[in-house]
């Protein structure tokens, strides 16, 4: 994929972020969505154990898909987490391996996350990077969250010092009025483009039947999503269309290793 073409997926669904159905099914408004895997947005959102397995495939891009696998550990203090993904096609090829690790300070968790990306370019090149996110995830009261993260602080390149990538901020609110409704917002701005807004909302129609949908309000973005949960299995499936990649089906599997300490 040639580098001016990878800004723009970045900007439309940062490449950087692990494929993950339940996020792409509330709009990737994800800065104060709890419980997401390794590698997803927020690091702190990380909030209790779990394993996901997650595939993203692109359907107007003939080659590309994006497979990744994360597992976290998570207690009343401290959470630790590992994830590695690979996506790309016959002229890019992105590799990821990462790890992040936080800890809970009163009502809010502050985590760190390492990312070491493998870069493969159109000429087979070859570019090894370090990626740093760091972020909190504070719980205002027993509805309301906040997040806030910064993505890509040290302006990775894929190709070159010339074309590092965007770094990025994002700051958003969670809201559960009750078990059933999740409602969340998101805005981000990174340093080459406009700030974008997201909201999404995740309700569960039935007992253990949820119903995701979202929108990007700056790029015209639309999403719409599923989750069931079958015993400890939780599976999630999303479609979306994104404009710089057209409409992107993705699935995704969780299996809670434990309760969550909140």
């Amino acid at each position: 994929m040639p580098v001016t073409v990878l800004s723009q997926v970045v900007f439309g669904q940062n490449l950087i972020q692990l494929p993950d159905a339940r996020s792409a099914g509330v709009g990737y408004a994800m800065a104060a969505l709890k419980n997401q895997g390794i590698g997803h947005g927020n690091p702190a959102a990380q909030t209790s154990s779990l394993m996901r397995f997650s595939y993203g495939k692109p359907l107007d891009l003939l080659g590309m898909d994006q497979y990744a696998f994360s597992m976290g550990v998570a207690g009343r203090r401290s959470q630790l987490g590992f994830a590695v993904s690979s996506v790309g096609d016959a002229v890019f090829k992105q590799n990821l391996l990462s790890a992040q690790v936080g800890h809970r300070l009163g009502n809010t968790t502050i985590a760190l996350r390492n990312d070491l990306f493998q870069f493969t370019g159109e000429n087979r090149a070859t570019r090894i990077q370090y990626g740093l996110t760091v972020g909190s995830l504070t719980r205002l009261s027993e509805k309301v969250y906040s997040g806030i993260y910064i993505s890509n602080i040290n302006a990775i390149s894929a190709s070159g010092p010339s074309v590092a990538l965007p770094v990025r901020m994002a700051l958003g609110l969670a809201y559960q009025p009750n078990d059933a409704l999740l409602l969340v917002a998101e805005g981000s701005k990174d340093v080459r483009h406009n700030p974008s807004f997201r909201a999404g909302l995740e309700y569960e129609v039935v007992r253990r039947v949820m119903f995701r949908t979202g929108v990007n309000i700056s790029t015209a973005e639309c999403y719409v999503g599923t989750g069931f949960r079958f015993w400890k299995l939780l599976t999630d499936y999303s479609i979306q269309y994104a404009r710089y990649r057209g409409l992107v089906a993705t699935a995704t599997a969780t299996i809670p290793l434990g309760s969550s300490p909140d």
